[in-house]
């Protein structure tokens, strides 16, 4: 799959060099929608025959964009991503090459070559790293983490709508397993009604960030502009913080699928199916 890939994206045989530069996708797609797209073009970029270097630009464009912060979002919550080997004819990813980046990203790549691709050009701004850190030090230490990734909202668009209470059966299922007694559940989540209901199944355990939560279906990351930075912020830091987890149940999401490229070791159990890894 991703030779196949590779052989669509590379141009023919040819002499010719190129610094890539990634801008935005004109389909407007979510934050980690647009990361694996990241990863993807990474992924080309030290495979390609003809691409000594890579920049991403973002310029004006997205649901992150805020004009008060600058133009490329990308930069919003991560160091500036510009990889110059040698510096030639400039070029920019066509449409198509950017969708094919995230669709091998999220389905062809590994969790340990996103992993490596992350490590070594991904870097989140300490401001972000800092809030983490902060959670992960009031919250998961000295217990058994269990985190949960339920995409509500327009996710129902993309697959099967996972009942809440199939989720607690689970995690209830895993509890009995491992004979639990000292745990905590942190819970990321687009839908606020999901943290009312595992709070009152699991009391005193559950625990969550601030973030924008949709209370009546609307998808957050269409949400008014003025909040188009903090939508960003909550995705990465939800996203980092259930890489944290000791055990993951995830979804079929690109958050989710994302989590587990942040930490390729973490046991996880998909709640889209009965099958787990």
């Amino acid at each position: 799959m991703k030779k196949l890939l590779l052989c669509l994206l590379w141009t023919s045989c040819t002499s010719a060099q190129y610094h890539y530069t990634l801008t935005h996708r004109s389909d407007v797609p979510g934050f980690f929608s647009t990361f694996h797209t990241v990863l993807g073009a990474l992924d080309f970029m030290e495979t390609a025959q003809d691409c000594t270097g890579l920049t991403v630009d973002f310029a004006d464009k997205g649901l992150y964009y805020d004009k008060e912060l600058g133009s490329n979002w990308w930069s919003y919550y991560f160091e500036p991503l510009n990889v110059e080997k040698e510096k030639e004819e400039i070029k920019k990813f066509t449409r198509y090459q950017k969708v094919l980046f995230s669709v091998n990203s999220e389905f062809g790549m590994t969790r340990e070559r996103g992993h490596e691709l992350i490590q070594k050009y991904i870097t989140i701004k300490p401001h972000i790293a800092a809030k983490i850190d902060d959670f992960c030090t009031a919250n998961f230490k000295d217990t058994f983490v269990i985190g949960i990734h339920y995409r509500g909202t327009d996710k129902c668009l993309e697959a099967d709508i996972v009942p809440y209470r199939d989720v607690a059966k689970k995690v209830k299922a895993f509890l009995k397993e491992k004979q639990l007694t000292h745990y905590t559940i942190f819970v990321a989540t687009d839908d606020a009604y999901f943290i009312s209901y595992m709070q009152a199944h699991f009391p005193n355990r559950v625990v969550f960030t601030d973030a924008i939560r949709s209370e009546g279906g609307a998808a957050i990351h269409f949400a008014e502009k003025s909040l188009n930075y903090k939508k960003g912020e909550d995705a990465l830091i939800d996203c980092v913080l259930l890489s944290k987890c000791d055990q993951l149940f995830k979804m079929s999401s690109n958050l989710s699928t994302c989590s587990v490229k942040f930490n390729p070791t973490i046991a996880f159990i998909e709640l889209n199916t009965s099958n787990g890894e």
